[in-house]
């Protein structure tokens, strides 16, 4: 919408709602007050009409009460009922036909028995005849004259028993008069009876607009019977809105209806309600006029200033305005131009900087991606095209699954590209169109800014390929030294066993303490080449276990037992406290064994003399947790995070007289992470340490067949898994 229509609107809001909102008030009011008129006039008249009504209907009704009750037609009537004298029936006609004389308003009576018979009537025919009476009030057509009758109808009583009933029937000219009596209804008002107990609500006089609607039209759309008292909105029988009020007339169980067309009622509500929309009309045309005219001066420089606008939104940075004015438009000219050269200069800066970045990503080793909410890639550098084997024209712009299908284990890795915080996905592979395989590690950082940016992610790529390479060179050298050292190692010690063999039978104190530290230190050179070849199987993953059940209790009591020489030595108590068997677990009896003399030797390693070493061994929700408790020198704190490293010793005092390699508790870690366990270290310096491994406790359904190594079981160790000269 145009700045001109926006004023004319405002314009004309402020000119027409004060109008509105008093003509609506006035309107509201007066509406108000001729609808409160028009429902009082109306139960005033509803209130009159039904007076008149129950008036002559109570004057009917009395006197055929008196008749009923009247001694002589009592006792005629006894007299028949008991004789059925012809001459005694004769007489009750006579008494009828007086009766009849003396109230012009009555047409017939007659007597019937309780059975329907008729025993008595003004007129002879009826006598014999059956007549099906029920005490009250009904209209019905007479079938004589075919005009509308009131028949009312009372039961004779003699000796407290009904034993006949009494019909008169009545003109209804009186009733019609004052049912048609129209004052104070207007053109459409007018009155209208029903029966209570007519389901149909067939009206019993005629209508307004149709003079023969007695007992044939049905009023049944005013639902009279459930707004009695009431003045209401209703559809009449002609399909016209009206406003209805509903009397009952107790004296015949009647309901009566008093309507008036609604267009009739609020005709002056209706005409004011006309009246205020022209004229708002009228006044919103000369509001129009009179703000086109006032709008155009405003708009016709805006106009100007916009087309200068979206030149400038266009690229054309060196659009100008020629507007020259005091007023606010002419500040507004004058800003626009400021801008159009202030975003020049940024362009400027933001090309400049483009134009670094670009430098920047093209010459990173890694290969970087942006891409945006749909993940398609935005911005490529050329490590990232060199990586793919494309240009960098053929990855922007087309999404990055596209380009890069990463994978794991010979199977494709989901990727999440649009991560809540940077999240690192590691031993990743991806295999380039020309077949080369790289080893990648990516790194996916959200880009914390609006959601309609453009750049949603920064994708990483690392290609540890070479990485990967030169640590599979290490581990193939360590392994091919390590069996290397073995072959010469063995001759050593065998001559060096020969030669304390020797000295033992020509005694030499001096020469046969060497010869013992010569061959204690070959066999520690032997602990520590089966280090090497055991980390370098743990890399390869070609470790291989002899998984089946086994009782991790009695596995911690034979290495205490073992130990005990070397804690007799340095007066260290050893200390177990936990069940003595029954404690099973599924594992290589060879391994976990390893792992708790690795953590027992290291305990009475670090404890000084008098001290204590306790291993606990209890069961908790499935598992078994061992722990080793020493009273040694502890650990720093430094020192925790890198425990189980490979290569790792603590300096400081932990390392005085120390000659270990710092593998122990590397392979104690990997073992453990292949039986599914855990460890944890928990130390204080000058207090001690606890060591806390777990394990799953052994569940038979799930190891009913042992699990298949992923490969090839590689010969076990002659001298198990036990290991020389390890620490910490």
């Amino acid at each position: 919408m145009q700045i001109r229509q926006k004023l004319v609107i405002i314009l004309l809001l402020i000119a027409l709602l004060p109008a509105a909102g008093v003509s609506v008030i006035a309107y509201t009011a007066i509406r108000s007050e001729t609808q409160s008129t028009t429902r009082t006039q109306l139960q005033s008249v509803a209130v009159r009409q039904e007076q008149k009504i129950n008036v002559l209907l109570r004057e009917k009704l009395e006197e055929v009460s008196k008749f009923t009750n009247q001694l002589n037609v009592r006792s005629q009537l006894a007299t028949y009922l008991e004789t059925g004298d012809a001459t005694t029936q004769q007489q009750l006609n006579t008494l009828l036909l007086e009766k009849r004389i003396e109230f012009p308003d009555i047409q017939q009576i007659y007597l019937t028995r309780s059975t329907g018979e008729v025993i008595a009537a003004t007129l002879p025919d009826l006598i014999g005849q059956q007549q099906a009476e029920s005490a009250g009030m009904i209209v019905r057509r007479d079938a004589r004259d075919e005009v509308n009758k009131l028949y009312i109808t009372l039961p004779i009583t003699l000796n407290r028993q009904d034993v006949a009933m009494a019909t008169v029937m009545f003109r209804m000219d009186d009733l019609t008069a004052v049912v048609q009596d129209y004052t104070g209804l207007g053109e459409t008002g007018e009155t209208m009876v029903v029966s209570r107990n007519d389901p149909s609500a067939t009206s019993l006089f005629p209508l307004r607009s149709e003079t023969g609607a007695a007992l044939q039209q049905s009023l049944a759309s005013l639902d009279m019977a459930n707004h009695v008292g009431q003045v209401y909105n209703a559809e009449s029988y002609q399909g016209k809105q009206t406003v209805t009020t509903v009397r009952a007339i107790s004296s015949a169980n009647w309901l009566m209806a008093v309507s008036i067309d609604r267009s009739e009622a609020f005709a002056a509500s209706i005409q004011l309600q006309n009246t205020l929309l022209i004229v708002m009309a009228a006044t919103s045309v000369v509001i129009v006029l009179v703000a086109l005219a006032m709008t155009r001066s405003i708009t016709a420089p805006i106009l100007k200033i916009v087309r200068t606008s979206r030149a400038i939104g266009e690229g054309d940075l060196t659009a100008k305005s020629d507007i020259v004015r005091r007023d606010e438009i002419g500040v507004l000219s004058d800003s626009i131009n400021k801008m159009g050269a202030s975003l020049q200069s940024y362009v400027d800066r933001v090309r400049g900087q483009r134009s670094r970045l670009e430098t920047i990503l093209n010459t990173a080793t890694e290969s970087i991606l942006a891409i945006d909410g749909t993940g398609t890639v935005v911005m490529a550098n050329k490590s990232a095209a060199e990586l793919s084997g494309r240009k960098v024209s053929d990855i922007v712009d087309r999404p990055i699954v596209e380009t890069f299908t990463w994978q794991r284990g010979g199977h494709e890795a989901a990727v999440d590209y649009a991560p809540r915080e940077t999240r690192t996905y590691t031993d990743l592979e991806y295999v380039s169109p020309a077949g080369d395989i790289h080893y990648v590690k990516l790194i996916i950082s959200p880009v914390r800014s609006e959601p309609t940016q453009l750049v949603q992610a920064i994708v990483t790529v690392h290609d540890e390929t070479k990485s990967r390479e030169l640590e599979n060179m290490k581990i193939d050298f360590v392994s091919m030294a390590a069996h290397e050292l073995r072959t010469p190692l063995a001759a050593l010690r065998g001559y060096l066993e020969l030669a304390v063999y020797k000295t033992k039978e020509k005694p030499s104190n001096e020469f046969g303490g060497l010869m013992d530290k010569a061959l204690k230190s070959t066999a520690d050179l032997n602990g520590l080449i089966s280090n090497l070849l055991d980390v370098s199987r743990i890399e390869r993953g070609a470790l291989a276990l002899d998984m089946q059940k086994v009782d991790i209790a009695q596995i911690i009591q034979r290495v205490i037992e073992d130990s005990q020489v070397l804690a007799r030595d340095k007066q260290i108590t050893l200390m177990y406290d936990g069940p003595q068997s029954d404690c099973l677990v599924y594992g290589d009896e060879m391994a976990l064994r390893e792992v708790v003399t690795n953590l027992l030797s290291n305990a009475i390693k670090y404890t000084g003399e008098n001290g204590r070493v306790t291993i606990r061994l209890q069961k908790q929700a499935g598992r078994y947790n061992v722990s080793v408790e020493d009273t040694g020198i502890g650990i720093p704190k430094r020192a925790l995070p890198h425990l189980f490293t490979k290569f790792y010793r603590v300096h400081g005092g932990l390392d005085s007289g120390s000659t270990g390699t710092g593998l122990g508790l590397f392979i104690t870690k990997s073992i453990l992470g292949r039986h599914n366990g855990t460890i944890a270290v928990d130390s204080k310096e000058g207090v001690g340490s606890t060591f806390t491994f777990t394990l799953p406790q052994y569940q038979q359904q799930a190891n009913e067949q042992p699990a298949k190594e992923e490969t090839p079981k590689q010969p076990r160790r002659h001298h198990g898994w036990f290991t020389k000269n390890i620490d910490r």
